[in-house]
């Protein structure tokens, strides 16, 4: 294989790994009465990995308006708080809630019905797709940095 079609291979991979993604994940978070969008929210405070609406920005590419909605929708539904942040006033850090962490519950309770298709694969198997996925991770990092030197 050429370097040009294992570049080829990998953006074609990239994007039916995310097609499949949300094909997987809309009718999920559906059940959980979420648009895509605010899934993706609520997993990312959930998570840890979203702590503001600049995350949200940063992390999910949306404007502040779209990101500040979907957190006054989340915050409506009562599965998020907003707290002031201790360490800048002018900043609200945003919080799942019991309700927030409950409708979690569901959406994972949800994602067990995969968990058989995983337990057929084997120890060896696993290890080789955790290399390569952390391998790409590394990869794309790399590339966002490229991409950001470029802005």
């Amino acid at each position: 294989m050429t370097l040009q079609d294992f570049e080829k291979e990998i953006w074609s991979s990239a994007y039916l790994i995310r097609m499949s993604v949300e094909q997987i994940i809309e009718p999920i978070v559906k059940k959980c009465g979420l648009t895509v969008q605010q899934g993706y929210v609520l997993i990312g405070i959930y998570k840890g990995n979203i702590s503001n609406v600049t995350d949200i920005c940063t992390l999910i590419r949306m404007n502040q308006s779209n990101a500040s909605a979907i957190c006054i929708k989340l915050e409506d539904l009562g599965l998020i708080k907003k707290e002031k942040n201790p360490s800048n006033k002018r900043k609200v850090n945003l919080i799942v809630t019991d309700a927030g962490r409950e409708k979690m519950k569901l959406f994972e309770s949800y994602l067990e019905q995969f968990s058989p298709l995983l337990e057929e694969i084997s120890e060896e198997e696993i290890e080789k797709i955790r290399h390569v996925h952390r391998r790409m991770l590394e990869m794309m990092e790399q590339m966002k940095k490229i991409v950001e030197e470029q802005k």
